[in-house]
């Protein structure tokens, strides 16, 4: 159940932050995408790019709707960052994650 699925019911809102992070970002958001599937989670996805300079923004591309996206043009830093995301952050519980972490079946029901 994603974010274009069920807005008033959000339970949580996923935030990464990215910053030339092609190794390691596909496989972050497919985790979160797989674990909130097979639990059944609402979720939503929002990804904020700090100005990466490597294939990073080529790999959330193919995620097209199913994240939202925020592209800064440089690197702000964490805190900007996540601000600008909390600001559209519609989930009950906000977690955020590294680009490089990767959620594992059963880890979200337990919270």
């Amino acid at each position: 159940m994603s974010n274009k699925q069920d807005k008033q019911n959000m339970e949580i809102s996923f935030i990464v932050l990215t910053w030339n992070s092609q190794r390691h970002i596909g496989k972050c958001i497919g985790s979160i995408m797989g674990t909130c599937e097979k639990e059944k989670i609402c979720y939503e996805i929002l990804v904020v790019d700090n100005g990466s300079a490597d294939k990073t923004k080529d790999i959330l591309a193919v995620y097209g709707t199913a994240i939202s996206l925020i592209c800064l043009e440089k690197n702000y830093g964490t805190t900007y960052a996540r601000n600008l995301a909390i600001k559209q952050a519609r989930g009950n519980i906000i977690c955020f994650l590294d680009s490089d972490a990767a959620l594992k079946e059963g880890s979200l029901r337990d919270i």
